[in-house]
């Protein structure tokens, strides 16, 4: 494996504007600063190492993209095959990135758990290792360095963590996470379940159910939906604080506007970057 290594403290950083509106301290913890733009960093770069280290020369997944995109790179560079199974419908600027970065790409399906059974049959026939959320424990563990950063970073215990919820594969982890630390903030998990606008969590799959349900339980948190308005209001309001983040991301703050205030910090997680994709900045700056 390259020399370099297996996780990257992001920042966190207090949202001045957002913590005045609000009347409570707010942070964002700025997953987007990893490598490839996202927290899928994380997971894959555990991954990785242990695909490596077990002799295995390819390496499988299903997504949506943020991951795809990463897993494609860390491959490249570390001499895998990477294969990529997707459904039709994710956007063309992902697909395209995906394969710019060498993956083989096979599109199958009109959604996630379409494309999730297709990669796993694939995986099975041809041997070659298994980097899907709910199968991957090593996505959990890279998630739940996440939690053990900000209980360092952070002076005081958060009253919530709000994070973008699809798989559930990072809202378990950052559960794990803070298990290790002496912080045990309430989570929430965002959600759009039916959105054209926060692509990332679109469909609430729960591919990682299991773990989901173990973490909502023990942190005794809550999954709160919001609507693409709220999306696109939030993703501005976090664009003037100078954060350009996918919608995803800024699905966090929309959920935390539909909570009541605490005395204790709110700490959202900033999932991925809108950087890497003009069409969806086209969608909020046009809008």
């Amino acid at each position: 494996m390259q020399d370099y290594p297996t996780t990257y403290t992001t920042p966190l950083i207090k949202l001045d504007r957002t913590s005045r509106q609000l009347g409570l301290d707010v942070y964002a913890k700025l997953e987007y600063t990893q490598p490839t733009g996202s927290h899928k960093d994380r997971e894959t770069l555990m991954m990785i190492q242990d695909a490596l280290s077990h002799g295995y020369r390819e390496i499988a997944i299903a997504s949506t993209g943020n991951a795809a995109i990463s897993l494609s790179f860390f491959s490249k560079i570390n001499g895998l095959k990477c294969h990529v199974f997707t459904h039709r419908n994710i956007p063309r600027e992902k697909l395209e990135l995906i394969k710019a970065l060498g993956a083989e790409l096979h599109l199958t399906g009109d959604n996630l758990r379409q494309a999730f059974q297709t990669c796993i049959e694939y995986i099975n026939q041809h041997d070659i290792y298994d980097a899907n959320p709910g199968r991957n424990f090593k996505k959990i563990e890279g998630d739940s360095t996440i939690a053990v950063e900000i209980a360092a970073q952070l002076d005081e215990e958060p009253s919530r963590v709000i994070i973008p919820t699809n798989n559930g594969t990072l809202y378990a982890g950052i559960w794990q996470g803070f298990t290790k630390t002496k912080y045990r903030p309430k989570l929430i998990g965002a959600t759009a379940p039916t959105t054209k606008l926060a692509d990332s969590i679109a469909g609430f799959t729960k591919l990682d159910e299991k773990e989901l349900n173990k973490a909502l339980n023990e942190s005794k948190g809550t999954l709160i939906e919001v609507s693409d308005d709220e999306t696109l209001n939030a993703t501005k309001q976090l664009y003037r604080e100078n954060i350009p983040c996918e919608p995803a991301s800024a699905t966090t703050l929309a959920a935390l506007q539909k909570l009541h205030k605490t005395d204790k910090p709110t700490v959202l997680i900033i999932t991925g970057t809108a950087m890497r994709f003009s069409a969806t900045l086209a969608k909020v700056m046009t809008k």
